[in-house]
């Protein structure tokens, strides 16, 4: 109720102009809608390290409004950590959501910085067009560093927050080394990253987002003390879009349709000339579109996960415990998405640019 009556009182003294209530009353019921609403939402964190699919996935939970982004992480990975936020600011331009704080978090992983950001998503990991796509002057919300952004966020939504990990876990095992209690505080933690099936990206037997930062998320995967759901790297290569339907896709005549023709040009002529690539994979995508509408998800198994940290082909591998008489006895298992309804996600990929 306390924090109702300040936001009456910023009214009442003008710090909203062009609102008029005749009583007091009013203003309180009026602070009560508007605190009604906010509850009513569910709360996520988007932490990312801003390219094509990321912005792709940030425009996808600004579009739900049943769902409110509190902030966004910034984390280095697919290029450095300063470009990582400035693409982030573009896409919250281009999406009309001038609103939502930005912080910086960590630009190199916890142990050693062995895999660097590539060109996938071009040198300025926004498919070469980020100088097209200004930022409006948009800051960084604060010094506040990422990770304490995150511990302090968790404890004032004790079991309401979303964390959705878009990028290496850096920002988020820091988190947990802060406060043990970050997880416990958390609804619910979604990785996009790892693997299933000893299939790699970037290393020959990894996933990048794991790979850039193999010790981050075994911490996560072995303390986590909220669910935590892993969309792996192999399903979503299962559902790529084809040719015909992103060129249909692309050619949408919005401002946010116009974003994903110019952002995709270079991941699709990439893919294009991978021999046996049937199509985009666009990971990170796929990974907002389960937190926004779990009905995407047509199968989920719960599995005994641990990260290689050794390996000299394997380091950064996500292992799943298949031993069915193991599973009793250990603490640390996740759900790990296998299957989507590839309809019900076209059909939001639409909807999100119009």
């Amino acid at each position: 109720m306390s924090r109702i009556w300040l936001d009456c009182r910023r009214i009442e003294f003008g710090e909203c102009p062009g609102m008029r209530f005749r009583s007091t009353a009013a203003l309180v019921v009026k602070c009560m809608k508007i605190s009604m609403e906010e509850a009513s939402k569910n709360i996520m964190v988007i932490d990312t390290d801003c390219g094509v699919d990321d912005a792709l996935a940030i425009m996808m939970a600004v579009s739900h409004d049943d769902w409110k982004v509190l902030c966004i992480t910034c984390c280095y990975g697919n290029v450095n950590l300063n470009q990582v936020c400035q693409n982030v600011m573009r896409t919250l331009v281009v999406c009309g959501k001038h609103e939502v704080p930005v912080y910086k978090g960590c630009e190199k992983a916890l142990v050693s910085n062995e895999l660097l950001g590539s060109d996938y998503h071009s040198k300025d990991g926004f498919g070469g067009v980020a100088s097209e796509f200004p930022t409006d002057c948009l800051q960084l919300a604060s010094p506040e560093h990422a990770s304490n952004v995150l511990v302090r966020l968790a404890r004032e939504h004790r079991k309401h927050l979303v964390v959705v990990a878009l990028g290496p876990l850096t920002n988020i095992a820091v988190a947990q080394r802060l406060d043990p209690e970050f997880t416990k505080n958390l609804k619910e933690l979604v990785i996009m990253g790892g693997n299933i099936n000893g299939f790699g990206n970037s290393y020959l037997a990894a996933e990048f987002n794991f790979a850039s930062d193999p010790e981050a998320a075994n911490i996560l995967l072995k303390e986590a003390e909220c669910p935590v759901t892993v969309i792996p790297l192999e399903v979503c290569h299962k559902y790529a879009l084809d040719w015909n339907w992103l060129d249909d896709w692309r050619k949408t005549d919005t401002p946010r349709g116009y974003l994903v023709q110019k952002m995709t040009e270079h991941s699709i002529n990439r893919a294009r000339n991978i021999p046996g690539c049937n199509g985009l994979h666009l990971c990170d995508l796929f990974a907002m579109c389960v937190v926004v509408n779990p009905r995407v998800i047509v199968k989920k198994d719960e599995k005994c996960v641990y990260v290689e940290l050794n390996g000299q082909l394997t380091r950064g591998m996500m292992v799943v415990e298949r031993r069915l008489t193991h599973l009793p006895y250990v603490t640390n298992n996740v759900f790990i998405v296998m299957e989507f309804n590839k309809t019900e996600l076209l059909k939001m990929f639409k909807k999100m640019i119009l």
